[in-house]
């Protein structure tokens, strides 16, 4: 039994040991059939866990009664369960799922707890960064987090490459504990994607890592009753954005008939991701007699085969490969014009790249 008062409604209890003894002088004073003489509270801690568990009541009395078959009361058989803490998962992400390579988003990681009891201990959750994800900042919210390396904890340096493995861990008192239907707050990690694709996020509350990108959360105190809610998944689609821009220059400005021009063609990629496959196309004016084509990286194509350009034979392309974020291509064009003209202007020029732009 547990904690009770010794008078209750006119009765004087005690106890000894699982058995707890109440006793009322002449009925209370109450007259009268049927008369209600006082209910007996006892709050009661279950020891052991089990099924059917009944609690016995007895009555008796000095006075004469006609009738003892309706003396003994018994409580429904309860069902008495472990203290246990149903731990599940949370993980978020962006919405919509869609993300840009290079630019940073967030998502979050928590743990919500569905009872039956209250958690106490510590709570680590285990993220599996995978590849292709940047870590460049985590808000904490009451987590610590360090790199799980080789079994060890280590600290934390970001940002971070992935893959490995992070670890956030915190904990509750049993004065403080993550209360039934509580949920704590989240770890705001954010991270910048390196490669296009989709990244699955899984998150479990096993002490499992698996999965692509794979959070695991165990109380260190509690059991978990329930491991059929420990696994979920959200996953990202990952784009490529890049603005390429285009400046064009001649060298010298003016020219006589018969001399060398040159041409530079640059591309710049402003990002914010990297420019893949990257095409300069260069539409040359009629009369130039070609002397060079030379990009700064990659190659050529196509360009005019006889001299000189017309209709039909004034095309450069070039594939630049990738460009970074921030960095620049050229493609460097020498020609000698055959009449007067005014070539710098005439030219017309494109850059494409299968990033997609902004």
């Amino acid at each position: 039994a547990g904690t009770f008062a010794a008078a209750q409604n006119g009765w004087s209890c005690s106890a000894v040991g699982q058995t707890v003894t109440c006793t009322r002088a002449n009925g209370g004073g109450v007259a009268g059939f049927q008369q209600n003489i006082g209910d007996v509270v006892i709050p009661v801690i279950a020891n052991t866990a089990g099924a059917g568990v009944v609690n016995t009541a007895n009555i008796a009395t000095t006075s004469s009664d006609p009738n003892l078959a309706n003396n003994t009361a018994l409580s429904p058989g309860v069902t008495v369960v472990n203290p246990g803490a149903d731990l599940s998962a949370g993980k978020t992400q962006p919405s919509p799922a869609l993300a840009v390579v290079g630019i940073p988003y967030n998502y979050g990681l928590s743990m919500t707890n569905s009872g039956p009891s209250t958690m106490s201990g510590a709570a680590v959750l285990t993220d599996n960064v995978p590849t292709g994800l940047t870590v460049n900042s985590i808000t904490l919210n009451g987590w610590v987090c360090q790199e799980l390396s080789g079994g060890s904890l280590v600290a934390l340096s970001l940002p971070k490459l992935g893959p490995f493995v992070l670890s956030c861990a915190r904990s509750f008192t049993v004065g403080s504990p993550l209360a039934i239907n509580g949920t704590t707050a989240s770890a705001v990690v954010n991270v910048t994607a390196t490669a296009p694709g989709v990244i699955t996020n899984q998150l479990c509350t096993d002490a499992t890592i698996g999965g692509t990108n794979t959070a695991n959360v165990i109380s260190s105190d509690v059991a978990d009753p329930n491991l059929t809610n420990t696994a979920g998944s959200n996953s990202v689609t990952l784009n490529r954005r890049s603005d390429v821009a285009l400046a064009k220059s001649a060298t010298p400005s003016s020219v006589a008939a018969g001399q060398v021009v040159t041409f530079v063609v640059t591309t710049t990629n402003r990002g914010p991701s990297s420019a893949d496959a990257a095409t300069i196309t260069n539409t040359l004016p009629d009369n130039l007699v070609i002397a060079s084509v030379t990009p700064s990286t990659g190659s050529c194509s196509a360009q005019p085969t006889s001299s000189p350009t017309a209709a039909g034979n004034n095309q450069v392309v070039c594939n630049l490969g990738t460009i970074g974020v921030g960095a620049q291509q050229t493609l460097t064009i020498t020609a000698r014009p055959t009449v007067e003209a005014r070539p710098d202007l005439d030219q017309q020029r494109h850059c494409g790249d299968r990033s997609g732009q902004p």
